[in-house]
């Protein structure tokens, strides 16, 4: 392997330009191109540290002996030192490792030919023969940025067989999708593949943990990483109660409002304190899950399950280990035993309209928030003869949703697509953005593939 600077010079070069410009005189999209040139710069010297990262990793491992580098300056290992000299996180410094170590991966499957990291964008390179040659090549290129490309790689590492053309087509759709988007093309990728889906959720278990520590100003701490038995049922009925919550807390004077972190603090101390009250903590069910699984896969046991509060898909095996303790409430877009369109006849969504317009919109439509923080909007006003249908209900975060009503946004559903009308002030030619499902949607016939 070797480190070229031509990529990094070649971006830099391209942001000269902006030497001296006063920011109060640019427009909005010129702004944003500088934003995306100086990512470019960004994303390219990133490559080249995840190289050098390598290099101290290989210095400070146990291989190194008593002349391990990171221990012989102070530190306890590779992660902390790159930390502190590349004025990151330790978690910006693990990923950036990570990255180095797909890369020398991809440098060794290339036998007597040498990898070469950071060339010109405009070089002539031939396409990538070996897992993780993509990546690299994207993230030294500027194209790819390292979350995506560890989102990515982390994908095929996990994949029972892998393979370069599922690597590429990734790698092309992640210089176009949102980190959002893109997990949600991995996820498909992993759905496909029962076996490693099953063994990842196997491992997610192996490596939950939850602490508790005291911080010096006498403030108590939590860290933890939950697996998705675990996880689920925290996340859902955590999330749900800060949603309901925040809700009257926009009522309250302003100084009088807790924010959401606040919020969930005190969530978690209700639950502490019902839980020390409780006589009986494990009879009944504790907390309502919708889950989307198809009969097949429910009944052979072969297949995958997504749920209101995680990210990514969990095995059938690990759907019937939350089963045995939740109530699982099928996703069921309409039929008899569910009313889904009440019209006039009620001014808010009933929860199975809000299922059936989170399955369609798959968190907020406008910027991908998780499902257990949007709130179903009314596209048309109830106060203007706006029916409470799905077909004028959309999933949106509050965020988004004052977005909406305060900038005049305009909305279009055609069958499962929603599409947003932007307003003048933002695009005077006022063309239809898809939402992140539809464009999720419209991005998959281009990946077969995947």
């Amino acid at each position: 392997m070797q480190i070229s600077t031509d990529a990094l010079m070649e971006h830099a070069a391209a942001c000269a330009a902006l030497d001296g410009v006063d920011p109060a005189a640019l427009t909005g999209d010129e702004a944003a191109r500088w934003v995306s040139a100086l990512a470019r710069v960004k994303t390219s010297s990133e490559a080249v540290m995840a190289v050098l990262g390598r290099r101290l990793e290989e210095l400070s491992s146990l291989d190194a002996g008593r002349d391990r580098y990171a221990r012989a300056k102070g530190f306890s290992g590779a992660p902390t030192l790159l930390a502190q000299t590349g004025q990151m996180s330790t978690g910006e410094a693990n990923r950036l490792l990570s990255l180095g170590r797909a890369m020398a991966d991809a440098d060794a499957g290339l036998g007597d030919e040498v990898l070469l990291v950071g060339a010109s964008v405009e070089a002539e390179v031939e396409e990538p023969r070996v897992l993780f040659e993509a990546i690299t090549r994207g993230v030294a290129a500027g194209t790819l940025a390292p979350e995506k490309a560890a989102m990515i790689r982390q994908l095929l590492e996990t994949l029972s067989a892998p393979t370069v053309e599922l690597e590429r087509s990734l790698v092309k759709l992640g210089m176009r999708l949102t980190v959002v988007e893109l997990g949600r093309r991995c996820d498909r990728a992993l759905e496909a593949d029962h076996e490693a889906l099953r063994d990842r959720d196997r491992l997610h278990k192996k490596r939950r943990y939850a602490t508790f520590f005291r911080e010096g100003d006498g403030m108590i701490g939590f860290r933890g990483r939950f697996d998705a038995v675990t996880g689920a049922p925290f996340v859902t009925a955590i999330e749900g109660e800060v949603r309901r919550q925040m809700t009257t807390e926009r009522e309250l004077p302003e100084g009088e409002r807790r924010d959401e972190g606040q919020i969930r603090a005190d969530v978690f101390g209700a639950i502490a304190n019902h839980a020390m009250g409780c006589q009986d903590p494990a009879s009944g069910t504790k907390t309502v899950m919708v889950v989307q699984v198809t009969k097949e896969a429910l009944e052979s046991g072969v297949g995958s399950a997504t749920c209101n509060g995680l990210s990514s898909p969990i095995s059938v095996e690990a759907l019937r280990q939350l089963a045995v303790d939740l109530a699982v409430m099928p996703a069921v877009m309409g039929g008899g035993s569910l009313p889904l369109d009440l019209g006039r006849s009620t001014r808010c969504f009933t929860p199975a309209q809000r299922i059936a317009i989170a399955l369609r919109d798959k968190g907020c439509a406008l910027c991908g928030q998780r499902v257990s923080r949007c709130d179903v909007h009314h596209i048309k006003f109830w106060s203007l003869e706006g029916l409470s249908n799905i077909d004028n209900g959309l999933l949106l975060c509050v965020g988004c949703h004052h977005r909406l009503h305060d900038y005049k946004w305009g909305v279009e559903i055609e069958g499962d697509e929603v599409w947003f009308i932007p307003p003048a002030s933002t695009d005077p030619r006022r063309e239809r953005i898809p939402s992140c499902a539809t464009r999720l949607k419209l991005a998959s016939p281009a990946t077969a593939s995947v």
